[in-house]
């Protein structure tokens, strides 16, 4: 009998679901057999003492039984061996039996967990691979940009990918980003609650942070994207999170850039096209943990 193609269309997209959310189903499944486990695991404590007294007296009349050699037929010493095994070995047996169910589901609770975690470090591990990957091949292509137009060129042709510059009614000029062309680039502009109506000002506010966030990267040997954000009113992103500056490490430039140095003529050019905003560019090493 053939089945039909929409079943197993559903039934391997089902299957990708699964395998999507097998670190979470692992975990979640680890954490209940744990709670299990430890619920068992009282429950034969409070059973054990029986158990335990049981041996305790079948222990003492056997010994009791060998200061009186004529119940033995085969010699007392033979006996109470024997005796004692049987009781110490059955008694073992009981409480193994007591504890069995809580030993084997806390065995596969702490596997479930294992597992959960060794697939989530072998996906985070794939996306930094990734993640690596495509920042070297942009910043190649920014080189080979750079080789053929020169830098002034290709840092003008950068710019103008990351934001668009809309005209107002009035005359004045806008400047707002283009989606999530670069993930990491902000516009500072009077939506952030440090802008002052002074270009001067902005520009002394920005590269002032810059340089206490130098001077803690110095100290402190790594800095986090969300902590610069934060200094300067801008949320805090999910790849924040993760990405930032690592200080003499093996990859990127060992200091912290928001881009206001790339500037062909410093403050002058910090209005763009005479409008009081400006586009910070951070040049982050990459995933800290991956560069630590």
């Amino acid at each position: 009998m053939k089945i039909p193609d929409s079943v197993t269309k559903i039934a391997a997209k089902q299957i990708l679901v699964l395998k999507k959310q097998a670190p979470h189903i692992l975990f979640g499944a680890g954490v209940a057999g744990v709670i299990t486990s430890t619920v068992l695991a009282c429950r034969a404590t409070l059973r054990v003492g029986d158990k335990l007294d049981n041996i305790k007296t079948e222990v003492e009349k056997i010994k009791t039984d060998e200061l009186q050699p004529h119940l033995h037929r085969n010699g007392p010493v033979v006996n109470t061996r024997r005796d004692l095994a049987f009781v110490y070995g059955r008694g073992s047996f009981d409480i193994a039996m007591l504890y069995g169910p809580a030993v084997v589901i806390g065995s596969a609770s702490l596997a479930a967990l294992l597992g959960s975690h060794v697939t989530l470090t072998r996906r985070n591990n794939a996306l930094a691979a990734a993640y690596m990957t495509i920042t070297k091949a942009f910043a190649d292509y920014r080189d080979k940009v750079r080789e053929e137009l020169g830098e002034e060129k290709e840092r003008e042709l950068y710019r103008k990918s990351q934001v668009d510059v809309v005209e107002n009614p009035d005359g004045s000029k806008t400047i707002v980003a283009k989606g999530d062309t670069e993930q990491y680039s902000r516009i500072f502009d009077d939506s952030n609650r440090f802008w002052q109506p002074n270009a001067e000002t902005n520009y002394l506010h920005i590269k002032g942070t810059q340089e206490a966030w130098n001077t803690y990267l110095r100290q402190h040997k790594c800095v986090m994207l969300n902590d610069v954000y934060k200094s300067l009113g801008f949320e805090p992103t999910k790849a924040g999170q993760l990405v930032g500056w690592v200080y003499e490490g093996a990859h990127g430039d060992g200091y912290i850039d928001f881009g206001l140095d790339d500037l062909p003529h410093g403050l002058a050019d910090f209005a763009i096209n005479g409008d009081r905003t400006v586009l910070l560019d951070f040049n982050v090493d990459g995933i800290v943990y991956h560069l630590i």
